[in-house]
């Protein structure tokens, strides 16, 4: 859990390690790890589409790339139309040949149908 402790750190006091981690429990949250790495993916419903919001990544950034298709196929088979990945800038320069492009603070992809 480190590297989502240290993820946590930047959320600007608005979560915790241990409250991560509760909504992990309770099947609210699901976590993705790698050798080096791991992030946190939660549902978010909106009126206009369902989002997969991935968050508190920590670790390996290219590992952290290599999970990427694996968490895009997670979404599209549970109909979310995109993902939102919330993190440090850093993020925007990484994601977008990946398709991703900066919306606000958020990067974002559309899924295809």
């Amino acid at each position: 859990m480190q590297y989502i402790d240290a993820a946590v750190e930047y959320s600007d006091g608005k979560w915790t390690l241990q409250a991560v981690l509760e909504r992990i429990a309770r099947g609210e949250a699901q976590l993705w790890q790698g050798e080096h790495c791991a992030g946190v993916t939660w549902f978010e419903y909106y009126p206009g589409k369902m989002c997969l919001v991935l968050a508190f990544a920590g670790g390996d950034m290219g590992e952290l790339l290599e999970l990427l298709p694996t968490v895009e196929a997670f979404a599209h088979r549970e109909n979310c139309q995109q993902i939102d990945v919330y993190g440090r800038g850093g993020w925007e320069r990484v994601l977008k040949s990946s398709g991703y492009r900066k919306t606000s603070t958020i990067c974002s992809k559309e899924l295809s149908s």
